[in-house]
């Protein structure tokens, strides 16, 4: 068995994990006292609520989890959150608060994971391209990070449009 510390870590691991551990910090100073009709809240009849924004959040990072090959088992809860689902949530979704939970312990998981890969693991080919054109492990990575942040800034507009003091 290979240990962490006699792996070669890929260059890009580092900094993605310490920016999902930004948005560990962000996504707390974004969501700051949401209460529960915050969460419901869209910008639009066709945008998603800030609920589903933040279980999607917390499946695409659990999803990156086992695209690193590391042990997460998908969850039911999970469906109501992916790509394309309808942002309609049925009876039963998480709320928030557990979502938050959720959202947290996949970014420590996934900081662990993308300390723990190595050139290897990080250049491994993808079974199909990411939207973006990544083939790879840390570029599928860099897009959800991306991704993230994308939806942070739909947070932030919901925010706004509820009428929540702004940030520093």
């Amino acid at each position: 068995m290979v240990s962490i510390s006699d792996m070669s870590p890929h260059p890009d691991t580092h900094t993605l994990a310490r920016q999902f551990a930004f948005g560990d910090q962000f996504i707390g100073v974004i969501t700051d006292g949401f209460e529960p009709e915050h969460w419901e809240t869209r910008p639009g009849d066709a945008a998603n609520s800030a609920h589903w924004i933040l279980g999607h959040l917390a499946v695409s990072r659990r999803f990156l989890i086992r695209l690193a090959d590391a042990e997460l088992p998908r969850e039911d809860w999970e469906a109501a959150f992916d790509m394309g689902s309808d942002s309609t949530l049925p009876d039963g979704c998480p709320d928030p608060e557990v979502l938050l939970g959720y959202f947290y312990s996949a970014g420590e998981l996934l900081r662990v994971t993308l300390e723990g890969l190595d050139e290897e693991a990080c250049q491994r080919e993808l079974s199909k391209p990411f939207p973006d054109g990544s083939k790879t492990f840390v570029g599928a990575a860099r897009f959800i990070q991306g991704h993230e942040m994308y939806h942070f800034g739909q947070l932030g507009l919901i925010r706004s449009l509820c009428g929540l003091p702004g940030f520093a």
